[in-house]
């Protein structure tokens, strides 16, 4: 069992419906993950050939990946308790699975500096090692939302986890 007040409040709520979908073992490996190797910033190679604000990338470089994919998991936990539309206990866990990985890509364990093309792909392969137990449909469905992250989608929850991520990127901003 993980003693992790993150935990505690983004996973264990919804821990019956992760076992439902036998995907408890691959979120807590997930968590684990993060707790383990996540204290890295959740930005990690100013590209010289784009032009950046150097004081936004400042800000977000202090921003463990650990701290802004809790956010966004958090920020997309409210957006799915307001959407009536969706069916709450499985979109839930979807929704927080995908808002853990979406940028687990990033770790440096993963070995390439993040590249904005690469690092929704290495996260997607991580969902798909890491709920290899799940049901496949529940494992299909988040990979999916997790490499599309940054693409133009019809998907709702891949738009709930854009969304919680831009509003999670302006709230960090801000924080400055």
């Amino acid at each position: 069992m993980i003693k992790n007040r993150l935990y505690d409040i983004l996973v264990l709520p919804y821990q019956a419906q992760f076992a439902k979908h036998q995907a408890l073992e691959g979120i807590n490996g997930l968590f684990e993950m993060l707790l383990k190797h996540g204290h890295c910033p959740s930005v990690r190679v100013l590209h010289k050939n784009k032009s950046f604000d150097l004081s936004a990338w400042d800000v977000l470089s202090r921003v463990s990946l650990i701290e802004h994919s809790s956010n966004v998991a958090w920020i997309a936990i409210e957006i799915v308790r307001k959407t009536s539309s969706c069916d709450k206990e499985i979109n839930m866990t979807m929704v927080i699975a995908a808002a853990l990985a979406h940028d687990i890509g990033k770790l440096p364990i993963f070995g390439d500096p993040y590249t904005f093309a690469s690092h929704p792909l290495s996260s997607s392969r991580f969902v798909c090692q890491c709920f290899f137990d799940a049901h496949r449909h529940w494992t299909e469905n988040v990979a999916q939302i997790v490499v599309n992250h940054h693409r133009p989608t019809e998907n709702k929850l891949c738009k709930i986890l854009q969304k919680a991520d831009r509003q999670s990127r302006e709230q960090e901003l801000l924080r400055g």
